[in-house]
């Protein structure tokens, strides 16, 4: 109940193989830090650069990290794209 485990495998269709096989196991409380570390493996293996340090974790408060990802996801799924409210 204390540890978080998550096994992903990044397989290519057309060579028919695995590309990737990444296992982790980690406290509830890190959990926010494996998105990183999950996302620098994939673009590794696709040999894909980028200029942001992914791995850098957005808080170490997983209450506010989960607020934050609710706000995100709604906001994404959001019908009203206006960004003002017109005033009446």
């Amino acid at each position: 109940d204390s540890i978080f485990h998550l096994s992903f495998e990044l397989y290519d269709t057309i060579k028919s193989k695995i590309m990737l096989s990444k296992s982790w196991e980690k406290k509830w409380d890190d959990l926010a830090s494996i998105k990183g570390s999950l996302a620098e493996n994939i673009l590794q293996s696709l040999k894909v650069s980028t200029k942001q340090n992914i791995s850098k974790t957005p808080t170490s408060n997983i209450e506010a990290y989960e607020y934050y990802l609710k706000g995100k996801y709604n906001y994404e799924k959001r019908e009203n794209n206006c960004r003002f409210a017109t005033l009446k």
